[in-house]
């Protein structure tokens, strides 16, 4: 009965966002108070499903269920450490619920919000609950490009080109995720997420899977030198999405991490920890160690140069992630005796998601009240916003590590992990990441004493000109929601750490007595409580120092920064493309050129004998045929060796026509090219001809007029200027009419019918428009035929609507098809494309419907 329920809580958990967001959007029409309420609703149903699901864990050690996915069925699977991740995911995302419901307001989008919150809340919980790989691709997936949305919310160039990189490094993550999880499928068979068995593969693959799919939980975790996206987006997020980004959705990443290590290339329960098959996971630990160090110093180097206030925090939780991480590497690299370092990892995660999370609502109300986040522009802000500065001071203490905050609890135990690390044979570069990581503790405390003291303590400069927005309690109550917790967490860890992880290790087969060790020796202990003391005194000091020097004004060179050797490699590539290309043609140019000149050889032996110089033609013309095949170009050789005679008349006259002939009959396809070739550049020819005639004869025209009548120079340029025009448009809709006759396949009716007009008409007609009649009737009276173009471009347009061009570059992609490949503007395809494209980005049900359906083509190509 047990086991039913909690399957049932399980799937409720999943279908509970999804109908909160349906409901939303149908709501949202009627009424959009009630749409908000089903929002908050939803998203505290949910909440309530998974404490619930918490008992069932507990009685049962785990729960799975199975839902039909198209041709399979999505597995499903709940352990304590998932339903942790849950737990304060559907936390943090109920309080950013609430918080949006306050601060968008009247945003006209506000719905579209909600709608995208409630489906990548669902995406997220499919992250956590995967019990198979295609399960957890599909929900990470979905939940990074659902989540686009929230990055582009606000329509600013900002946030597009926030939501750019987004898209790109999303886009990265997916595809190093599928090829990891290809090979790791290729060397267990099995599409469970389960441990990698020893005789699986080599040690080589097993480490190309693993940084593979480490670069694909990396980029959402925001790990350096994958983190390039982070600091981007989540100031352009408004703050309930940057609360949902920074405080929940990095978690995707990291949870992923922590299956790396403790699930898929650990060896299998009940295996001796001192075999060798313990080694590599402990290789692998020190390794995401060392990138968790990395990455902690960098963000918060970074960080504390920041003025904006929502981009400081961006950069913290890159920094902070690198906690996590760390400690996720050292409990790897302990083995057995890991508990501390991987319950640290675990718990930091948690203690990061609310502090991050309240951080990130509270500038937001910061930001409402006074029209800015840039913290050398605000100030004074206590007295005002007292309520707000209680919050910020509790979330400030646990991202500090301030004894009796949760923050301090976490980096506590991921700091004795480091030394117990160092202990061991191998471990001597721990030593230093020992140091690195209390001089990146050091640089947390200066950072949020910086805020703190910017924000709320200093009296402003200058005085805001605007009057201050409204906070209510829609937004203060999920501050305060959140900072209950971080106070319990730094009070009573062991509610998490013994009522939870524990057990959690247990079933992984870890000792638990590290953390029962943390509890009754290191907690509140006098030396813990003495360096967190030094820390925080310390960060002040830097902050004192910093502000004083001018530390914080600093700016890094561009090379300093990821991107800018991103943006280098990404612009290399293409110019070694471009110089590729450039070699590929001249190459191929050099073997025309050698062509030619067999061709030149055979000369006077076909003058001699006709007969065998028609044999020689066709097997020079069979030789080049196969040649164009081979470079995959048809066509393109005789193009050259046309171009090539033209250069030098006389030589190869007899031959032109012999060349012709010879490349339509060497396949249809190359035939019916090289002709329209032909065709494209006589009317080329024609047109360039026909303006410059059209200017000849207005010019000589008015020569003459000149003479007799000393008419203004202005006039002559007045007239030349009409001839051109009106030879240019002339000539163009000709040559459109030809293109549209040759597409069609009719190439000689194309070059008989469509000749150019008398260059007289032209001039006539250019007289009567500058004489002030409309260009239509100077055209008609004229005699100058352009209006059936446009009636042929209409007729085409019936016979090949979107339907038909879309099955012909499909089917016929080596076919003209006029006007698309001439004139995409004038496509039936091309305008049913811009229409769904406008709507998509328009429309958020449209971009939801997109994003679906992009997972379920990305479902199809998996199974």
């Amino acid at each position: 009965m047990i086991a039913g329920s909690a399957e049932l809580l399980l799937l409720l958990a999943l279908a509970i966002p999804v109908v909160g967001a349906v409901l939303n959007a149908v709501l949202a029409r009627i009424d959009r108070r009630l749409s908000s309420v089903v929002v908050v609703l939803a998203t505290g149903l949910t909440l309530l499903a998974v404490i619930a699901l918490v008992l069932g864990v507990l009685a049962t050690g785990g729960v799975s269920a199975s839902i039909p996915a198209l041709l399979t069925r999505a597995e499903l699977q709940v352990d304590l450490f998932s339903l942790v991740f849950a737990l304060v995911g559907a936390l943090v995302w109920f309080c950013a619920s609430v918080h949006a419901t306050a601060y968008l307001g009247k945003d006209p989008a506000r719905e579209r919000f909600q709608s995208v919150s409630l489906v990548v809340l669902a995406a997220y919980l499919g992250v956590v609950f995967a019990g198979d790989w295609m399960t957890l691709f599909v929900c990470f997936e979905l939940l990074g490009l659902v989540a686009l949305l929230l990055v582009l919310h606000d329509g600013t160039d900002k946030a597009r080109k926030a939501g750019t990189k987004y898209f790109w490094m999303t886009l990265i993550a997916g595809f190093a995720l599928l090829a990891g999880i290809v090979l790791v499928h290729t060397m267990t068979g099995s599409a469970v997420i389960g441990t990698l068995p020893a005789e699986a593969g080599s040690t080589s693959l097993a480490w190309a899977a693993f940084l593979l799919l480490l670069v694909g939980f990396g980029v959402k975790a925001g790990l350096v030198p994958l983190h390039t996206w982070l600091p981007d987006a989540h100031p352009a997020a408004p703050a309930p999405a940057s609360a949902l980004l920074s405080g929940v959705m990095i978690k995707a990443g990291a949870y992923g991490i922590f299956r790396l290590l403790n699930t898929v290339f650990r060896p299998e329960i009940g295996t001796d920890f001192e075999l060798d098959e313990w080694r590599f996971n402990a290789q692998l630990g020190l390794f995401i160690a060392w990138v968790g160090i990395v990455t902690m110093l960098i963000g918060v180097i970074l960080a504390l140069g920041q003025h904006h206030a929502k981009r400081m925090l961006a950069w913290h939780s890159v920094s902070q992630m690198g906690f996590v991480v760390t400690g996720l590497g050292v409990g790897a690299w302990l083995g057995a005796q890991g508990g501390m370092g991987t319950a640290g990892g675990l718990l930091h995660m948690v203690n990061h998601a609310l502090f991050k999370a309240g951080l990130f609502l509270g500038m937001g109300a910061v930001a409402v009240y006074a029209h800015s986040a840039d913290m050398y522009k605000l100030g004074g802000l206590w007295r005002r916003m007292p309520m707000v500065f209680v919050c910020m001071l509790i979330f400030a203490a646990g991202i500090g590590g301030v004894p009796l905050f949760n923050g301090f609890v976490s980096k506590s135990m991921i700091h004795h992990a480091l030394v117990d690390g160092a202990d061991l044979p191998g471990g001597g570069s721990l030593v230093v990441a020992e140091w690195l990581f209390i001089a990146t503790a050091v640089g947390t405390a200066a950072s949020f004493v910086k805020l703190i003291t910017l924000v709320f303590i200093r009296q402003p400069e200058t005085q805001p000109s605007d009057p201050p927005g409204s906070v209510g309690w829609g937004m203060m109550a999920p501050m305060l929601l959140l900072a209950i917790p971080v106070v319990l967490i730094g009070i009573q860890p062991q509610w998490l750490l013994q009522g939870l992880m524990a057990p959690g290790l247990e079933g992984l087969a870890l000792s638990a007595d590290p953390i029962t060790r943390y509890l009754s020796v290191y907690y509140l202990g006098r030396s813990d409580v003495l360096l967190s003391a030094v820390i925080v005194g310390a960060g002040a000091a830097v902050f004192v120092i910093g502000m004083r020097q001018g530390w914080f004004h600093w700016s890094a060179p561009a090379w300093f920064g990821v991107d800018y050797w991103y943006r280098r490699t990404a612009t290399g590539f293409v110019r070694a493309c471009q110089v590729g290309s450039l070699i590929a043609g001249a190459m191929r140019d050099q073997i025309a050129g050698r062509a030619w000149r067999v061709l030149l050889r055979l000369d006077d032996l076909s003058w001699r004998t006709p007969k065998l110089d028609v044999a020689l033609v066709k097997a020079l013309g069979r030789a080049l045929s196969a040649l164009n095949r081979l470079l995959d170009r048809p066509g393109q050789w005789f193009k050259r060796l046309r171009k090539f005679t033209s250069a030098k008349p006389g030589l190869f006259d007899r031959y032109g026509q012999w060349f012709d002939r010879l490349s339509i009959r060497l396949s249809a396809k190359s035939g019916r090219c090289a002709l329209q070739d032909v065709l494209y550049r006589d009317l080329d020819q024609g047109r360039d001809a026909l303006i410059a005639a059209a200017q000849a004869e207005a010019n000589e025209r008015h020569g003459r007029s000149d003479r007799q009548a000393h008419v203004d120079r202005i006039l002559l340029e007045q007239r030349l200027e009409a001839a051109r025009q009106v030879a240019g448009l002339v000539a163009s809709q000709q040559l459109e009419r030809a293109m549209a006759a040759a597409a069609s396949g009719d190439n000689e009716r194309s070059r008989a019918e469509w000749v150019m007009p008398p260059v007289d008409k032209i001039v006539d007609a250019a007289d009567d428009w500058l004489a002030g009649q409309k260009l239509e009737a100077a055209l008609d009276a004229a005699g100058l035929d352009v209006t059936g173009v446009y009636e042929y471009e209409r007729r085409l347009a019936d016979e090949r609507n979107w339907r038909r061009e879309l099955r012909a570059v499909v089917f016929r992609p080596g076919t003209s098809q006029w006007p698309m490949t001439e004139h995409p503007d004038r496509s039936s395809l091309a305008g049913r494309l811009r229409r769904l494209l406008d709507q998509g980005t328009t429309d958020p049900g449209a971009g939801l419907i997109g994003a679906v359906v992009l997972m379920v083509i990305l479902l199809i190509g998996f199974l």
